[in-house]
């Protein structure tokens, strides 16, 4: 059954973004070069993070068709909807990374995992406390270079979103 939601996911996206391509991360020169220096600050970038820009989705063969793949991609899918809307805007405030904590890049990163938590109410029925201690220490951690250190502020608004998604899934 997943394998199948990821399929018709990723066809789902080639219709709507007819750009779009799917990559095996480890078969990207770019990527390659990319972790020669993020490695460092974000070990497991080639082989556990999946990285989109543009259209284009790298992602580590190991999820590819997998339920983990599956809801990465919805969260993916939402910085490709971002791109697709203001591709210089999004691309510019995305990148510009220091100070972390004045970036748009933790607006773009809450919409998509907002998505994410949507995804694991969909797929499981319900969205754990775990699920959003791991989203908040993504935002207040090395893996996003500290882009909402507020630890606090980022959990409340992920609370908030799941008490939203429990009343009305379908927003």
């Amino acid at each position: 059954m997943i394998n199948q939601l990821y399929k018709e996911h990723i066809l789902h996206l080639k219709d709507k973004y007819p750009k779009f391509k799917l990559v095996k991360k480890e078969d990207s020169r770019f990527m390659k070069f990319l972790s020669i220096f993020l490695e460092r600050i974000c070990p497991g970038f080639m082989s556990h993070v999946t990285t989109t820009i543009g259209y284009t989705i790298y992602q580590p063969s190991s999820y590819i068709g997998t339920k983990t793949g599956y809801k990465i991609n919805r969260h993916e899918e939402i910085h490709i909807e971002d791109y697709h809307k203001n591709p210089m805007w999004f691309t510019l405030s995305y990148l510009l990374l220091l100070p972390s904590i004045f970036t748009m890049r933790s607006h773009w990163e809450m919409r998509a995992y907002k998505t994410t938590l949507l995804v694991n109410y969909e797929l499981h029925g319900s969205i754990t406390d775990k699920t959003i201690d791991w989203i908040t220490s993504y935002f207040t951690g090395p893996m996003y270079f500290w882009m909402k250190p507020f630890r606090k502020v980022v959990r409340k608004e992920l609370e908030l979103e799941r008490d939203r998604i429990y009343l009305n899934p379908q927003i």
